[in-house]
């Protein structure tokens, strides 16, 4: 199948949202199907810029390297008991340096997805992430400040300055940077303790950002929030009793979206069920390999 531009596809979410997975599962169908797609995922912890993040996250220890360009890093230890103890300069701006250090990021690796061959490009994290997560800290430094956040009309306020961080961020990455617009995000929400179980679950390390709930909180509400304005395609990950939806059952459903997306409907299937059905099938034998491997 052929289509007229390369598009970029997000997958996006909270810590433990099932964004590899799904990522991962919509590389393999898209190829099965006759549609050329590569993933990649942000940060590229493997490049200097992403290791920076890496030590940044507590995802490894500080090297010389790092701590000569996060110098204050072991101050952040982030966002826990240590962030009311920041002075009031710093908090002010180190959502913006965070973001900048994301962004830059994005901008060094940017180069891999503009040269990929691939037709379609999908991202696990990609400016969204950094909007959320940056956008969020305004709610902590609202809290430093003696304001408790427990009324609508605090909430509402703080939401308005949250938005305009979040396009702060967006005109940094697309416009400053030169960083290219998704074509469409998915964003899979899963509820902060049932993502938080599935990291525990995976037997992963923790990272700073994921060790806070109250933090985590408030990017859930971010997410939400920015995900409505900026049309985002929401994929919810529990079912309406509040159980786990099935891995196959979430990847049909973004496969489905992404699509009709790219209008390239499969001639050979007669109708959207069918559609539904065949990529259920195929992520119920993808993940069954991959667990198998």
């Amino acid at each position: 199948m052929f289509l007229k531009s390369k598009q970029i596809i997000v997958i996006d979410g909270s810590d433990g949202a099932g964004k590899e997975t799904v990522s991962r599962g919509l590389e393999a169908y898209l190829n099965h199907i006759g549609i050329s797609a590569k993933r990649f995922s942000f940060p590229m912890y493997d490049t200097p810029e992403g290791h920076e993040i890496a030590v940044l996250l507590g995802k490894t220890d500080i090297d010389a390297y790092a701590e000569n360009k996060i110098k204050n890093a072991q101050n952040l230890n982030e966002w826990g008991q240590e962030y009311p103890r920041l002075p009031e300069s710093f908090l002010e701006e180190y959502w913006k340096t965070a973001a900048k250090i994301y962004a830059d990021e994005r901008a060094a690796n940017i180069g891999k997805i503009l040269d990929c061959p691939a037709q379609v490009i999908i991202c696990d994290r990609y400016t969204f992430s950094n909007m959320a997560y940056q956008s969020a800290k305004h709610y902590l430094k609202a809290q430093t400040r003696g304001t408790q956040l427990s009324t609508t009309e605090d909430l509402e306020w703080a939401d308005d300055i949250m938005k305009k961080h979040a396009s702060w961020i967006a005109d940094l990455e697309y416009n400053k940077l030169s960083i290219p617009e998704p074509n469409k995000t998915i964003f899979l929400y899963r509820p902060h303790d049932d993502a938080m179980k599935r990291v525990k679950e995976r037997g992963e390390k923790v990272d700073v950002h994921e060790a806070n709930k109250n933090y985590q909180l408030f990017v859930e509400r971010t997410y939400k929030i920015l995900a409505e304005s900026l049309g985002a395609t929401k994929v919810d990950t529990l079912d309406e009793e509040g159980e786990t939806r099935s891995r196959a059952s979430i990847f049909a459903e973004v496969a489905v979206n992404v699509l009709e997306h790219l209008g390239q409907p499969i001639e050979h299937y007669s109708d959207l069920t069918e559609t539904i059905n065949d990529a259920h099938d195929f992520a119920k034998d993808f993940y069954a390999q991959l667990e198998q491997n």
